[in-house]
Order: structure tokens, then sequence, then C-alpha cells
């Protein structure tokens, strides 16, 4: 009797510690998964983090070189197509810079980023002079920029909104229009052309006078 007890009771250690090893096997892949996913996570969070980073930094660096572009050459700056369809890049290698329409793909690291900006009008109010989004007058000496970075089919984005403004104005005195009609548009240096007249006698070099006296 005592073999047969002490045999059937190996038999229930042998099957307890069977169900032990077991449950433990199945723990420790539960905690191992856990564990590779949690790593899965923090990879992906990193390799997002170091996008978002390169992202940002691309943007900045076309936010810095609007201002010199905008600064050097305001005419040619106001004078780009309005609108959020309207998409420029700036072609930086030549001075002055050069605005080119469509987006440039810029790739980093292996990822292709896509980066542009539009340009938008700005209007201000007529009591204060603040700048409203319906209504007041408009002013030519502000433009709207917003700069736009996106990467893997647009999932990830990047946006910077930004005013620039005309500081510097230059005038020059003009006493003379002898060199005749027909020049529109802002002239960068001193001249004696004009672009129409009506009754004005500019025959005469020096002299502007109504004609008939």
């Amino acid at each position: 009797m005592k073999k047969n007890f002490t045999i059937k009771w190996f038999k229930n250690s042998s099957g307890q510690a069977l169900m032990e090893l077991l449950v433990g096997v199945g723990i420790g892949a539960i905690i191992l998964g856990s564990t590779v996913g949690i790593a899965r996570v923090s990879v992906r969070s990193n390799s997002d983090v170091r996008k978002m980073k390169t992202a940002t930094f691309l943007a900045k660096e076309i936010e810095v070189n609007l201002e010199v572009f905008a600064d050097a050459n305001w005419n040619g700056f106001y004078g780009l197509s309005k609108g959020e369809n309207n998409h420029y890049y700036l072609t930086t290698t030549s001075s002055p810079f050069v605005s080119t329409s469509g987006e440039e793909i810029i790739t980093q690291d292996g990822v292709p980023y896509k980066r542009y900006f539009y340009v938008e009008n700005v209007y201000r109010s007529d009591s204060n002079d603040s700048i409203v989004s319906s209504g007041g007058s408009l002013d030519p000496s502000t433009q709207k920029t917003t700069i736009k970075v996106t990467w893997q089919g647009e999932e990830g984005e990047v946006t910077l909104v930004n005013y620039l403004a005309r500081y510097r104005n230059f005038s020059f005195n003009q006493s003379d229009w002898f060199g005749g009609y027909g020049i529109d548009g802002p002239l960068s240096f001193s001249s004696n052309v004009f672009s129409t007249s009506t009754t004005v006698s500019v025959g005469t070099a020096g002299v502007l006078k109504l004609q008939g006296y």
C-alpha cells in the first residue's frame, strides 16, 4: 500500500510540475510578446520623431530663405500667383534666389520629403490696421506665406505660417521725362521714362508743361 501510494503521489507530483511548467511557459510567452510589441512601438515612435525633426528643419530652412528672397526682390515675391493651389519652391544655388512653380522632393535618410510654399494677400482692418480674415483693405506691403513639408504619402506633415512685410523702401527724384512713354511696372533704377501722359508736353529735356502753354 505504501508503495502504491508513493507511486501515485509521484505521478500526481509529475503532473503538477508539468502543469506548472506549461503555465510558466505560457506566461513567459505572453510577457515576451508584450515586450516585443512595446519594442516595436518604441522603434516606430523614435523613427517618427526623427522624421518630424527632419521635416521641421526643412520647413524652417525655406522660411529663412523666403525672407531673403522677399527682401531682395519684393516685386517678384509679391507677383507670385496667390492661393493654396499655387505651389512654389526656391532655387537657392544662385544669387538672388529664384522661385519655381511646383514642389521639390528632398530625400533624407532614405525618406523622400515633399516641400513647397504658397502666398496669400493680406487685408487689414480700416479701423485699427489689424490683419483680418475677411473684409478690410488690401495691404500690398504684407504677404502671408504657408510652408508645407510632407512625407510617406502625406501621412506626416509639418506646416509653418508666416507674414512677410516690405520694410525697406527706395525712392529717387525724377525731373526729366524726355525718355518717352510706354514703360510700365516698377523700375529698380533712376530713369527719365514714364508709362502714359495726357495733355502734357515732355518734348524738352528737364521741362514738363501742359500742352497749349
